[in-house]
């Protein structure tokens, strides 16, 4: 009778411990304005005890859902590594973004998971003759950018095409926003908007895209050409001049790394730390490539999985999408990803 009991007092004890860090983070939020607070557990924690965690922090923020209100959401990952639990709260307001994270150390006798198994599944979703720089889909909805045009599909069928008139620099980037019935793609010197409607467009260098460029500029930052954040908060930037480096929360370059390519991207995942970073190989146009996944484990930055390959260069990069050209046939593909795990 008195192991039972001992055992039971241990599980109240952590129940508690973890409760008390939940409102430790929620009082690092510190928003009273949050319209919708989403918890996902990407740890070993029993799903009860992650709905407790999210009960205390809706507590300790006096958070009640508001439907259709506009303002700030917050969506916090429960992650974890061989050292304890990393819980992440990520704050978005339009384009804005502020990241809050708590190291929790594990409770005394708990058991330490196997890592788990990481892979990236792939799949065509578009192919066409000119470059893609980016798609989305929303239901049975198709929205391609390409450097020329944003142009929307049905069920496969063309609805409407709209183009871009501004003349784009070689191999150019661009970034396709979907919410809704709406759009808004951001190209270099160049931000476009509306629905499969009607599209207008203004000079612009939202997301340090500048005319005339294919690559990035975010002073005091160098420039790059692909991004990625983190739950930490550390950011990785793929630079023009060959070399990914990783940044810390004040901008300051703590390593970096070679041999990586130039489009990297991080993705959620429901496994180990709750992210990855992709990574394309170094390599030139004229040979297939790959898509690596990483983690940043004990101050390292180490493989998580095998890469999965594709037919020639990737040559766009976003955290579920992928665009190759074949060398082959020299056609474009726009591939969705998507990070599966197992033990």
């Amino acid at each position: 009778m008195f192991l039972p009991v001992l055992f039971f007092m241990a599980a109240l004890c952590s129940a508690q411990d973890l409760s008390s860090y939940a409102r430790d983070l929620a009082r690092k939020i510190n928003r009273p304005d949050i319209v919708n607070l989403t918890v996902r557990n990407s740890s070993s924690l029993p799903e009860t005890q992650a709905a407790d965690v999210k009960r205390a922090m809706e507590a300790e923020l006096r958070f009640r859902a508001r439907p259709g209100v506009e303002g700030p959401s917050v969506q916090v990952t429960l992650s974890e590594n061989v050292e304890g639990y990393l819980w992440v709260a990520e704050i978005s307001k339009a384009e804005q973004r502020d990241v809050v994270f708590l190291n929790v150390p594990r409770p005394a006798g708990t058991p330490v998971p196997p890592a788990a198994a990481v892979s990236i599944e792939k799949k065509l979703i578009w192919e066409q003759e000119k470059p893609i720089l980016d798609v989305a889909m929303v239901n049975d909805l198709l929205v391609v950018l390409d450097p020329m045009a944003v142009t929307f599909y049905r069920n496969r069928q063309l609805m409407s095409s709209f183009p871009i008139s501004k003349p784009m620099p070689r191999d150019p980037r661009g970034r396709l926003v979907v919410e809704g019935d709406t759009f808004r793609a951001m190209l270099p010197g160049i931000v476009c908007s509306g629905t499969s409607q009607a599209m207008n467009c203004a000079e612009g260098a939202s997301g340090g895209m500048t005319a005339g460029r294919n690559y990035f500029t975010e002073p005091p930052l160098p420039p790059f050409y692909s991004s990625a954040t983190l739950l930490s908060g550390l950011r990785m930037l793929a630079g023009v001049d060959g070399r990914t480096r990783l940044y810390d929360n004040s901008l300051r370059e703590v390593r970096a790394m070679e041999g990586w390519g130039s489009d990297i991207a991080a993705a959620d995942s429901p496994c180990r730390s709750g992210r990855q970073i992709l990574a394309t190989k170094a390599g030139d146009q004229t040979e297939p490539d790959a898509i690596q996944s990483y983690e940043f484990v004990d101050q390292r930055v180490v493989a998580s999985g095998d890469p999965v390959t594709f037919p020639g260069p990737v040559t766009a990069l976003w955290p579920t999408i992928a665009v190759a050209r074949n060398t082959e046939t020299g056609r474009y593909g726009a591939y969705s990803l998507a990070i599966t795990c197992s033990r």
